[in-house]
């Protein structure tokens, strides 16, 4: 079997266990979905998680096969815990990262990726790195509405996401609330103007006053409620206006959310509760449950 974990430390001998397709849809979701908080670069320090390095070695020791690394790796990434981790050091380091909303298909594809690609080598990150950026663009297919206005939402998310777990481990809630205050929608203004769409959250219970809902869109988050207590999965919607194709996702809250929008009196701390209260007198993101629905992406692309 090639790949680093069987086959050797050369870069240019990487990913012969894997199709092309299968190697495109793992860099994909490790490019949407870990890079912002993993860096690729195995020589990187300093950051507000372990290096993607980091974790292929702890989980592919030597002779570990494929099928062992990927069962373990998706173990914890389906339910991140202490007791699923193989990094104790990392979270004693960094904490216990969220539950990402990924399919069990993109949890596959990454794993996959990661045991047959060589990125714990010094070489890789230098040599092959930016190439992998390029195939994965120039592979990208024009998907329709729905799909792309939710690989925009993803894609924001992650910048959001990396940005305020930074904030969390610089200075715990409290600073993240700050974070939240000033630089949020500063931050999803400018990945809006990037990616060439209009990106915004927004909720029925909102903290900002910018992130308040119209009509349309409560009509959605309504609807996305009633599903889920049905115990079903609400779906993305689409709304087409003129030449405007606007996408709506919904965001349903994990761990991580809690600390600052879930019990005041349980889960959300005195000090965190103050911040709050101080940053936002009108405050009602607060009180949710994990899995809760607690606001959508809106998404507005041209038709």
């Amino acid at each position: 079997m090639a790949g680093s974990c069987a086959g050797g430390d050369s870069a240019d001998s990487a990913q012969t266990a894997l199709s092309e397709p299968e190697q495109l849809a793992g860099f994909r979701v490790l490019e949407n979905s870990c890079v912002s908080c993993h860096s690729p670069d195995a020589g990187a320090t300093g950051g507000i998680a372990p290096t993607l390095a980091q974790i292929k070695v702890a989980y592919a020791t030597r002779g570990t096969s494929a099928a062992a690394f990927s069962e373990a790796l998706v173990a914890f990434l389906n339910s991140p815990s202490p007791e699923n981790s193989r990094m104790p050091e990392a979270l004693e380091q960094y904490g216990l990262m969220p539950k990402m909303s990924l399919s069990q298909e993109e949890v596959s594809a990454v794993a996959a990726y990661l045991y047959h690609t060589p990125l714990e080598t010094s070489r890789w990150y230098a040599r092959s790195y930016a190439a992998e950026q390029e195939r994965m663009r120039a592979s990208q297919p024009v998907l329709p509405h729905l799909e792309r206005g939710q690989q925009l939402a993803m894609e924001t998310k992650a910048v959001l996401g990396s940005n305020l777990l930074k904030a969390l481990k610089q200075g715990g809630p409290e600073h993240a609330v700050d974070f939240c205050s000033t630089r949020a929608l500063v931050l999803t203004d400018s990945m809006s103007e990037v990616l060439g769409a209009g990106i915004r959250r927004v909720s029925d219970r909102n903290r900002n006053p910018a992130n308040a809902v119209n009509a349309e869109e409560l009509s959605y988050i309504q609807l996305c409620r009633m599903v889920l207590e049905k115990g079903e999965k609400p779906l993305p919607r689409l709304q087409e206006q003129g030449q405007t194709v606007t996408g709506y996702y919904p965001i349903t809250t994990d761990a991580l959310c809690l600390q600052c929008h879930g019990n005041p009196d349980t889960e959300i701390s005195p000090a965190t509760w103050t911040a709050l209260q101080t940053r936002y007198p009108g405050d009602r993101a607060y009180g949710f449950a994990l899995g809760d629905l607690r606001g959508i992406w809106v998404v507005e692309m041209a038709r």
